[in-house]
């Protein structure tokens, strides 16, 4: 949010920040440390926040985050401006690799480090329908919440194909490479490359030295391009 008066103008994303004066929560004060005279540090009751926040001639809006990054930008705070942007809400995307050696899926984000994905594909087996759930964890996503986002994910990927005779059945464990390109909070470019490793059975008129075992099972897909919404 911004709060602007005659004298001052604050910048709020997640944290609060000032173009002359920048401020850290303290217990129930808010401490100032200006920059635009000789650093001298205030320390200022919530209360008197609140009243100058309730003055008729204090403004408040909520900034974008593109402000918020121009901002940090100016300031050279890189953490701020990593800070800017939520988890797209959707990602669209098609693909090569093995066995499918063309697909396109449909990625959503359920929560902030979890998503759901469902796709189909066609190759070296028969039309696959497919299924990931997602996990990104903190640790191994960097400026996920910025213009550049790169993100190692893990997920679980359950899929079927057919044929009149048979049915085959695969579920593996799969580990991908993400990054995204933010033309805007909720516009970017989207590339990734994902593999596996799992198991697969077969179920039907098939022979019967494959249908009586378990088998093991690979996934490839070398690139996978689309748009980060």
């Amino acid at each position: 949010m911004e709060f602007k008066n005659r004298r001052m103008l604050v910048v709020v994303s997640g944290l609060l920040w000032g173009l002359c004066s920048s401020f850290s929560a303290v217990a129930s004060s808010l401490e100032i440390d200006s920059d635009c005279t000789d650093h001298t540090r205030v320390a200022v009751s919530l209360g008197a926040v609140s009243e100058f926040l309730a003055s008729p001639d204090t403004e408040v809006r909520r900034a974008t985050p593109d402000e918020v990054i121009a901002e940090a930008n100016a300031r050279g705070d890189r953490a701020m401006a990593s800070g800017a942007y939520s988890r797209p809400w959707f990602i669209v995307k098609v693909g090569i690799g093995m066995p499918n050696l063309v697909s396109a899926h449909l990625e959503v984000f359920v929560a902030d480090n979890i998503s759901v994905e469902v796709g189909a594909g066609a190759g070296l087996l028969p039309s696959v329908y497919e299924a990931s759930i997602r996990w990104r964890p903190e640790a191994t996503c960097f400026g996920c919440h910025g213009k550049n986002f790169f993100s190692i994910g893990f997920g679980i990927d359950p899929g079927v194909y057919g044929t009149p005779n048979h049915t085959g059945v695969v579920i593996l464990g799969t580990v991908d490479a993400t990054y995204i390109h933010r033309f805007a909070e909720h516009f970017g470019f989207f590339v990734s490359t994902k593999a596996g490793i799992g198991v697969g059975k077969e179920f039907g008129n098939t022979s019967e030295d494959w249908s009586s075992r378990v088998e093991p099972t690979i996934k490839l897909e070398l690139l996978n391009i689309g748009l980060a919404i």
